[in-house]
């Protein structure tokens, strides 16, 4: 404005030649300067907005890490131990808590002789210590094809249909597997039955017999005597 007016005033032969000068240099600096501002106007916008872009980023990176020092569950359960006192390191390479399901797996070793006899669906019997008056039944949901080279035997795995009112975990039971049943069999208890094929008669005599099914604490007799017979028990 003070150029224009200045002009204005030269056109009318007011004024002189240096001050007009003067006041056009004035005016092409002003117009230098306004075009530097605004470079440096638009520099800093697009600073900013790289800064505030870079500030989003990485409060989406701090969200990220927050959640991974968040220890979480991927189940519902019960939490049986903490392995890590508060204020301790942990990794990925320890358990920090062991959790539970209220659905126990019971895991069975089963003898090479008898895994051709197990299969999935079966019926268990379970016997548990902590709880000796009581019977409890389960089933067969799986059995490992791979034999223990170690134990020479074939893990199973079975879940309870009748359970305990409370359970534990690594509670040792002992599972009688149903692999046959009879409307009637003759059983005598297996600590009476000598080298598997005979039985010690009231009176001293041995007695051939022959067996059918047997566990741990039962064996069927098929052939050589009857429920009228009376047996000893063997002395070690």
């Amino acid at each position: 404005m003070q150029y224009e007016r200045q002009q204005k005033l030269w056109d009318k032969n007011i004024g002189t030649k240096l001050e007009l000068e003067r006041k056009e240099l004035a005016y092409q600096n002003s117009k230098v300067d306004l075009a530097r501002a605004r470079t440096n106007y638009d520099d800093l916008k697009r600073q900013l907005k790289l800064a505030s872009d870079q500030s989003k980023n990485n409060l989406e990176i701090a969200k990220l890490l927050e959640d991974d020092y968040i220890v979480k569950s991927e189940i519902d359960g019960v939490v049986y131990r903490i392995n890590k006192e508060s204020g301790e390191v942990i990794n990925t390479q320890e358990p920090v808590v062991i959790i539970g399901t209220e659905e126990f797996i019971i895991e069975l070793s089963i003898d090479e002789l008898d895994i051709v006899k197990v299969k999935k669906g079966q019926q268990v019997v379970i016997r548990m210590d902590s709880y000796k008056a009581e019977v409890f039944e389960a089933k067969i949901i799986a059995i490992d094809p791979m034999m223990n080279k170690r134990t020479r035997s074939f893990q199973a795995e079975a879940i309870f249909i009748t359970k305990p009112n409370e359970l534990f975990p690594n509670l040792t039971v002992e599972a009688s597997i149903l692999v046959n049943t009879k409307d009637s069999a003759l059983t005598i208890p297996r600590q009476y039955l000598i080298n598997d094929s005979a039985v010690l008669l009231k009176g001293g005599e041995l007695q051939k017999v022959e067996t059918g099914l047997m566990d741990y604490d039962l064996v069927e007799i098929l052939n050589g005597i009857d429920q009228t017979t009376s047996i000893e028990l063997p002395q070690k």
